[in-house]
């Protein structure tokens, strides 16, 4: 992951808040991230040096027409930069600064089975208590846990799962430093 990305996300977030459009903007930032995410021969054609800058401002002016105009002016600025290969990444790190400034945390949740509306109010509750305003909630269902679960906010995780007990446990067994003398 390069460094710029984040750099021009936050730009663009501080420009679309001074400007009044950081909501309209995020939701352009979705548009462009599943559309590079979509379209494997967009990327490869953004990524290309042998494309001149001029025919990737025009095709992304014509794929990304629907956009508000300061999303359009920030992409032709990118790709002025030569970072139009960054453009997925920005638009990531963009969606991800406005959740933050919004006050909402996403939290991935896995089990070893589908969790039930109290569990998900409970992990909701317990997520608001550390001070988020609020949360987004994204469930998997791994059977390899056994029980429990794991949740990840962030860069913080909270593993619970009886898989992790059982290799707690046997990680201690094989630490074991006592020799039987008999």
């Amino acid at each position: 992951m390069s460094l710029s990305s984040p750099r021009y996300a936050k730009a663009l977030l501080d420009l679309s808040e001074e400007r009044a459009l950081s909501s309209a903007v995020a939701g352009d930032m979705v548009f462009v991230r599943e559309a590079l995410a979509s379209s494997r021969e967009l990327q490869v054609f953004l990524s290309s040096p042998v494309v001149k800058p001029y025919q990737k401002k025009k095709v992304l002016s014509q794929v990304f027409a629907g956009l508000s105009e300061l999303s359009q002016k920030f992409i032709t600025l990118v790709v002025d930069h030569g970072r139009e290969g960054l453009l997925s990444q920005i638009a990531v790190n963009y969606l991800e600064a406005y959740r933050r400034r919004l006050g909402t945390v996403s939290a991935k949740v896995s089990s070893a089975v589908a969790l039930s509306a109290a569990q998900r109010a409970q992990i909701e509750a317990a997520i608001l208590a550390s001070g988020a305003k609020s949360v987004e909630i994204t469930e998997e269902v791994n059977p390899d846990l056994i029980g429990g679960l794991v949740v990840r906010v962030g860069d913080k995780q909270i593993d619970t799962s009886i898989a992790q007990s059982l290799r707690s446990l046997d990680r201690s067994f094989q630490k074991n430093l006592y020799i039987a003398d008999f």
